[in-house]
């Protein structure tokens, strides 16, 4: 059984002591799920379980698994120091400059990024530090003109799915308001579901505590 580490956050990366060897000699698991409700649910611990699944058929000597919680997949800041937003991916990309990455697995390159420029760029990084980039359980050979158009094809078309699908929630959310609705997500305090769906009422249990609030402001 290979060794696993499992990072979650910063903190985590200077708490486990890892250093540039230990880099070196490990197979990377990066997963990311964009909401907090997908951290709750299967999604990180699937990709989780297919990374590691795939590193124990390696002769890798550990796995580091990287879990970006709650992190968009668009934050591309077009900084050629820093180009995302997302600490622990910035944390591998700087690793993968300094020739310390051999190994990279991550489900899909949604998972990546769901920007084709940013997906471009790190394809790029990987390329000229001959990473070996594993997509689930394929190694996607980057230094191929066709395998990388078609990976560019993939992602100019996450990406365009990604813009359908937000652009269909900003939508939904107006009509929800247009029809006194809710929008989705917690009630704000004092207030709870009617009897409909997205009904929003006074909770009449918290409306005393409401109000001696408002008094105090």
């Amino acid at each position: 059984m290979k060794k696993k580490i499992i990072i979650k956050s910063y903190k985590d990366y200077v708490e486990s002591n890892l250093n540039d060897k230990d880099f070196y000699k490990s197979g990377i698991v990066y997963c990311r799920v964009s909401t907090v409700s997908q951290i709750d649910g299967s999604s990180l611990d699937t990709q989780q379980q297919k990374g590691i699944e795939f590193y124990n058929n390696t002769d890798v000597k550990q796995i580091i698994v990287f879990r970006e919680e709650g992190k968009s997949g668009d934050d591309f800041t077009k900084n050629k120091e820093d180009i995302v937003l997302r600490q622990l991916l910035s944390l591998i990309l700087n690793k993968v400059d300094k020739g310390l990455v051999k190994h990279f697995w991550v489900l899909d390159n949604s998972r990546l990024s769901r920007n084709s420029d940013l997906t471009s760029i790190i394809h790029k990084r990987f390329r000229i530090k001959k990473v070996k980039f594993y997509e689930s359980g394929i190694e996607r050979d980057l230094t191929n003109l066709t395998e990388s158009m078609f990976m560019k094809i993939l992602s100019v078309f996450d990406e365009y799915e990604n813009q359908k699908r937000f652009q269909k929630s900003v939508e939904g959310k107006i009509e929800s308001l247009r029809k006194n609705k809710w929008i989705g997500g917690s009630y704000p305090f004092g207030y709870t579901n009617g009897k409909n769906k997205g009904d929003i009422i006074v909770d009449k249990k918290q409306k005393s505590t409401l109000r001696r609030c408002l008094k105090c402001v």
